[in-house]
């Protein structure tokens, strides 16, 4: 297990499950409140409004902590990445994109803790579990991304394999778009990150 020394900082290794919500400055409050409710049992008062992740290098690189642990642990989220990646270079951050490099390469060698753990004050994470694959569908979901999944959620419409083909290529085009901005929005507009250790 790694060891940080956050100066002036308690910490203990209680501290060790932490969560997170992904919101926006509209939904922040009603977001707060749900997750308060829903997770009572856990302690949630242990949330620092300072640690919110809200300007654009921040939630990028721990957007792409987030990608990493999924991605590397089961490849859950592969589709998503590539349109979180496009979005960076259509707009030209290379340099965050070599800093995600960076930090997935590390990942990688070591197997230790994501970069997104850096984000949360509480000190290490013995496991994750903060739910990102699902916390991600839940505010990002835009429908299937990879023809296969597609094609077993929408099933046979009684089309020929022509028109049934080329409404599913639509279909996936629109989703895809429909991410792209929604990622978009997130990064350079109001999105937030709230990360939060739970006991």
């Amino acid at each position: 297990m790694k060891i940080q020394i956050r100066r002036g900082m308690f910490e203990t290794n209680s501290s060790s499950v932490h969560s997170l919500i992904i919101t926006n400055k509209r939904d922040k409050d009603k977001d707060y409140e749900k997750m308060k409710k829903e997770e009572a049992i856990w302690y949630p008062e242990y949330i620092y409004e300072s640690n919110c992740v809200h300007t654009k290098e921040d939630k990028v690189l721990m957007l792409g902590g987030l990608f990493d642990f999924e991605n590397v642990e089961g490849g859950w989220l592969k589709d998503e990445y590539k349109i979180f990646i496009k979005v960076l270079k259509d707009n030209n951050e290379f340099e965050l994109i070599e800093k995600l490099k960076a930090n997935k390469e590390e990942y990688r060698k070591e197997r230790d803790e994501p970069y997104c753990t850096n984000y949360f004050c509480e000190g290490c994470l013995i496991e994750c579990s903060c739910s990102f694959y699902s916390k991600f569908n839940e505010y990002f979901r835009s429908g299937s991304l990879n023809m296969r999944e597609l094609r077993k959620d929408i099933g046979d419409l009684g089309l020929s394999e022509e028109e049934h083909e080329k409404l599913l290529r639509k279909m996936l085009r629109e989703n895809k778009k429909e991410l792209y901005k929604k990622i978009y929005d997130f990064i350079y507009g109001d999105g937030l990150i709230i990360p939060y250790a739970t006991m």
